[in-house]
């Protein structure tokens, strides 16, 4: 905005004396010095001219345009909107007034105002990039994609090497889904500005939703020549190594992930007390901290079985939901709050275990069930499924943690689930909580039972997964809890997986009972439905009658 602001207020290329005549400069005058001294970068000395300029005439529209664009760059919205209203009221022709306007209610958070304001920059002046680009914004924040198109479009028409058009039109693309074309707007922009770290990371994840992994890893890679210290762009490339399998690298930048939470708890262990992997461990507490979802703590605590053989005493910090599912594992000798003050010699982050003990894919621990279920809770629950012998009973997870940022890609809406339904089965909700727009589409399925307020903790869960014949789930920890218990588990993918499920297969070498049910093509849970429908009815067939 700076530069444009700029351009259209220059008057001259050479800088004035900003010394006043002796009998007094005119406002005129001052606004025409303070227009140079703006030109030449010289912006306190262009404020204190234009301050003086409206103090001898408050007439001078332009005067008070550039006076609410200085204020803006300070930080100053209050100060800048009092001079832009002063300025419309003078001169209601000033685009660049309109357009200050359009900024200043966008900031305050009244888009559709804000849209008029640009609308009106541009019919009067539709030179101006930052307003084809702003208004775009705004329509996009008001979900009306269709007119962000529209206004993009016209202003790349007209500047067709302005970068941000250019990456607001991949934006425009990736909330269509069509992330090829949104790779081409991204290199378009890169090819104009290759100064934005924001779009490099962007435009490897139009690479990586298309599963362009290797091109994804290319682009991160080309970040870091313009961006090296960016610890993001270097976890990315971690986690898309991982993706394609390449743990032993992979593994290396995934360390990048221990931030917030993680740090805030490890910051109060000593440094030296951090597992390496190359301390002996013999005769040793080790301290493994739990992280991120419950479903990672699912999937990795099978390393303790590793460091158990290393003749140690294993210490497990968790969640309360999961600490009696834990106690159940063998070498696990405690499970312990956060809260807890607790004796070690060395301590790691669970997830940090593959690193330190080099696993691979073909050399990850596969316990075909190493979770099991508590013999009195299953006893509970078996009273009140009452399982019939001559039906499956199928336990199902489709929808996610709201606050996970990937849920609503991840999760499979129940009108689409409703189609398994059809089949002779039983089904029971696995998962506690349930939106109401579920729980009403659950009511015309009466052999669909949740149990949600009776569920207090994974134990419970393990319980249930214990009883049913099989699960089906999208990507949430009880994907993992099934296959950790060696249920025969389907776990639904989207097109773009996690980095633990791989790519282009139906098995997972994290565990044996698991098939995966991938998206052909972005967001096409429909095939995925159908094709677990079919599965099912094969399934069911299967079992004893």
């Amino acid at each position: 905005m700076f530069k444009l602001i700029k351009n259209i207020f220059s008057a001259a290329k050479e800088p004035v004396d900003t010394v006043p005549k002796a009998s007094g400069p005119t406002a005129a005058e001052l606004q025409e010095k303070a227009g140079l001294l703006f030109s030449d970068g010289r912006i306190l000395q262009a404020k204190d001219l234009y301050e003086q300029a409206v103090r001898l005439d408050p007439t001078l529209a332009k005067a008070h345009s550039m006076l609410g664009f200085l204020y803006l760059e300070e930080k100053n919205p209050l100060r800048a909107q009092h001079h832009i209203v002063k300025a419309l009221e003078l001169d209601p022709s000033l685009a660049n007034a309109h357009y200050l306007m359009g900024s200043i209610l966008y900031d305050q958070g009244k888009i559709a105002s804000s849209v008029a304001s640009y609308q009106r920059a541009i019919e009067l002046d539709n030179n101006q990039p930052f307003a084809y680009r702003d208004l775009g914004m705004a329509y996009i924040m008001l979900g009306q994609a269709q007119e962000a198109n529209v206004i993009v479009d016209r202003g790349l028409e007209l500047f067709p090497d302005f970068c941000d058009l250019h990456y607001y039109k991949g934006n425009l693309y990736s909330l269509a889904l069509d992330y090829l074309s949104a790779e081409k707007s991204y290199s378009q922009a890169l090819f104009v500005d290759k100064k934005s770290l924001m779009l490099y990371t962007d435009l490897a994840n139009a690479q990586a939703q298309q599963n362009k992994v290797e091109d994804a890893i290319k682009t991160y890679q080309l970040a870091l020549t313009e961006f090296p210290d960016a610890a993001e762009v270097k976890l990315s490339v971690g986690i898309s190594q991982l993706l394609l399998g390449d743990y032993l690298q992979g593994f290396k930048s995934y360390e990048l992930r221990l931030k917030s939470f993680m740090l805030d708890f490890m910051s109060t262990l000593p440094k030296e007390a951090r597992w390496t992997g190359q301390q002996d461990l013999s005769g040793k507490d080790i301290l493994l901290i739990t992280e991120e979802g419950h479903g990672d703590t699912i999937q990795f605590i099978r390393f303790v079985k590793l460091l158990k053989s290393k003749k140690c005493k294993v210490i497990v910090v968790a969640s309360p939901l999961l600490k009696r599912l834990l106690v159940t594992i063998d070498g696990i000798d405690e499970v312990r709050d956060f809260g807890d003050e607790i004796a070690f010699d060395y301590y790691s982050p669970l997830m940090s275990l593959p690193l330190l003990l080099g696993t691979t894919v073909d050399t990850i621990p596969k316990n075909s069930s190493y979770i099991s279920s508590e013999p009195e809770r299953v006893g509970v629950w078996r009273k009140k499924l009452r399982p019939k012998r001559n039906k499956p009973l199928v336990g199902i997870a489709l929808t996610g943690n709201p606050e996970h940022k990937r849920n609503k890609s991840r999760s499979l809406d129940m009108k689409l689930a409703a189609r398994l339904f059809s089949v002779d089965a039983d089904f029971i909700i696995l998962q506690k909580d349930l939106s109401e727009y579920d729980r009403e589409i659950l009511r015309h399925y009466p052999h669909v039972r949740h149990y949600g307020p009776e569920m207090h903790d994974f134990s419970d869960t393990a319980a249930l997964v214990d009883l049913v014949d099989l699960v089906i789930s999208i990507d949430t920890s009880i994907a993992h809890l099934g296959g950790a218990m060696g249920k025969p588990t389907w776990v639904l993918i989207e097109y773009n997986p996690d980095w633990r499920w791989l790519l282009d297969r139906t098995d997972s070498p994290w565990y044996q009972s698991v098939r995966l049910f991938r998206q052909p093509k972005v967001r096409d849970w429909d095939s995925v439905a159908d094709d677990v429908k079919q599965a099912l009815e094969s399934f069911r067939q299967t079992l004893p009658a």
